[in-house]
């Protein structure tokens, strides 16, 4: 970031006792993994962020994962608010899981699909709370345009289940229009009272929805090694951009 964007990124951080921080995991604080379980956060992130909590930075996080994979990894001393399955799920500081009930035509379509998928394709399929998804990763071009012509067949059904078809980095999900985690965020920030400081950061196009919802409210920053179109305000290069932004925060609370 440029002088004049730090300059005012202090100016607002400043401005506002309460400032809140939403954090996308995989790719943002994390590194890709092909083993999904060991996609421990880069070199220096647990630090900053155990130093953002002391300062009183609330720490929020909003994952397409199981919202229970995200402390397991982070492995922090405080306990953590997470929305996972894309804002489906939320994991309070209680270490309570609440969420809505899953429509009845939308969870006979995900046991069917992934009971057909999983035949072919075990290792790719993932089945979430609030969607099916497919891990494409490991797969070479031949196979995964394979794969995708073998998932069209249930793109009809899912249609009717009321289910979106939805890309993800390095995936594809079938998802219900109950997520989304522009509704994760509406969900924290009704709760509280102007003014505040809310920033959100995230790689994905699942973080897309946020960047707009918090418009007119906060800062979003694209957290990507390679720039793509985007509507944040700001782009971070992980992970020495994003840790050096973080510690500017972490002096600008004291």
């Amino acid at each position: 970031m440029s002088i004049p964007c730090v300059a005012l990124l202090e100016r607002l951080f400043r401005s506002r006792r309460e400032r809140i921080f939403f954090f996308d995991y995989d790719g943002t604080l994390a590194p890709f993994q092909a083993d999904r379980f060991r996609a421990y956060p880069y070199e220096g992130v647990r630090e900053r962020l155990e130093e953002l909590y002391r300062r009183g930075v609330e720490l929020i996080f909003v994952t397409g994962r199981n919202p229970r994979e995200v402390p397991e990894l982070l492995q922090l001393s405080f306990s953590v608010e997470v929305w996972g399955s894309h804002g489906g799920e939320w994991l309070t500081l209680g270490g309570e899981i609440e969420k809505e009930p899953l429509p009845r035509e939308q969870e006979n379509f995900f046991r069917a699909a992934q009971e057909a998928l999983e035949k072919k394709y075990p290792s790719l399929v993932e089945r979430k709370a609030f969607s099916l998804a497919f891990h494409l990763r490991p797969l070479k071009k031949a196979e995964r345009a394979a794969f995708l012509e073998d998932l069209r067949l249930f793109d009809l059904y899912a249609e009717e289940a009321g289910l979106e078809k939805a890309l993800f980095d390095g995936g594809v999900e079938y998802r219900s229009p109950l997520t989304g985690k522009d509704k994760a965020l509406n969900k924290v920030l009704e709760k509280r009272n102007d003014p505040f400081f809310a920033a959100y950061f995230g790689d994905d196009t699942t973080d897309e929805d946020a960047f707009r919802a918090l418009r007119e409210r906060g800062i979003s920053f694209l957290v990507r090694s390679r720039w793509r179109s985007t509507r944040a305000d700001w782009w971070l290069q992980p992970p020495e951009e994003l840790l050096g932004l973080m510690d500017l925060c972490i002096l600008w609370a004291r």
